[in-house]
């Protein structure tokens, strides 16, 4: 708050100093003061954008910029960039795009797998399906790219039963008790992937 006071008290001392340097009212005639008779004033003048302004700028917190800003009539809010990456950088950029590829790979190859599963239709190729991404996701560091557990669960009830939104739900045939075990064997290794650490939710 000091500093804000402090800078408004300078800079209406400067403006003054301007506009009184530029014509003085005597009486009913106006002075030129460009004359010699004003060097005084004019060096007055000098004397507040030169030296106080600029210290009061430093003092303000402006730095050298600050001073420079006033000496030149100029200020710039270009940022300045470092015109080639460093290595570090760049290292870090190319492991970031590596991991994002063999991210994406990875929930492709997934994804064939799952829709082989929805094309299924005989008891046999569903729980052999199921095993295939049970087997998939366990050999992971956690689950595929952005696979959600709904997903899953939506995909095997869109198979286990006749109508999924019905309230009471009959299940198909084609559901044995075989294609159950390898579903629940599924959830419980994607569970085990999302939570190590917490009790496993079987749904």
């Amino acid at each position: 708050m000091l500093r804000l006071l402090v800078l408004a008290i300078v800079l209406c001392v400067v403006s003054g100093l301007r506009w009184s340097t530029t014509r003085v009212r005597s009486g009913t005639q106006l002075c030129d003061l460009s004359s010699p008779r004003d060097v005084g004033t004019r060096e007055l003048r000098n004397l507040a954008k030169t030296v106080v302004l600029p210290s009061l700028l430093v003092f303000l917190g402006g730095g050298q910029r600050a001073v420079n800003a006033a000496g030149t009539g100029k200020t710039s809010n270009r940022t300045e960039y470092l015109k080639e990456p460093t290595e570090e950088f760049s290292a870090e950029v190319s492991k970031t795009k590596a991991l994002k590829a063999a991210g994406e790979k990875t929930r492709k190859d997934f994804d064939a797998i799952l829709a082989k599963f929805v094309a299924s239709t005989e008891p046999k190729d569903l729980a052999k399906n199921i095993a295939e991404m049970t087997k998939f996701i366990d050999a992971l560091d956690g689950v595929p790219q952005g696979l959600k557990k709904q997903e899953l669960v939506k995909a095997c009830r869109s198979k286990k039963f006749i109508d999924p939104k019905a309230r009471i739900q009959k299940t198909k045939p084609e559901w044995t008790k075989e294609v159950e075990i390898e579903y629940q064997k599924l959830i419980l290794v994607y569970n085990k992937k999302i939570n190590p650490d917490n009790k496993v939710d079987r749904t």
